[in-house]
């Protein structure tokens, strides 16, 4: 079982009304994604995927497309996200040399999920 508090609630609310969806359909998702996010620590995974076959723990990056990241965890952000560990691994981002033409260097059309800013 997957306990979240009071204001997890009022998110679901929240992003039901943002969507047009239901507030039980958003509920049970972030039940699951919560499920999902807390299992994959269990299977070693981190909130920033591997760098070099060592753990990352920066959280949130556009690279990193996963349950693990809590920018993609709850539909809030982006509602066309699937309940999903990341399946590729793509390439690391220098924000130095960031190049808007290549995007983050995948493809997403396939996935039918797509990275909205």
């Amino acid at each position: 079982m997957v306990t979240l508090d009071d204001r997890f609630q009022q998110d679901a609310r929240n992003t039901a009304i943002k969507y047009g969806t239901t507030f039980d359909e958003e509920w049970i998702d972030m039940q699951a994604a919560t499920f999902m996010h807390e299992l994959g620590h269990n299977f070693n995974l981190d909130h920033g995927g591997l760098i070099q076959d060592e753990h990352d723990e920066t959280n949130c990056k556009p690279n990193y497309l996963s349950i693990m990241s809590y920018s993609l965890q709850f539909r809030n952000w982006d509602h066309s996200r699937p309940l999903d560990y990341s399946g590729m691994v793509l390439e690391t981002l220098n924000e130095d040399h960031l190049n808007e033409f290549n995007g983050i260097g995948v493809l997403l059309v396939d996935r039918l999920f797509m990275v909205q800013w």
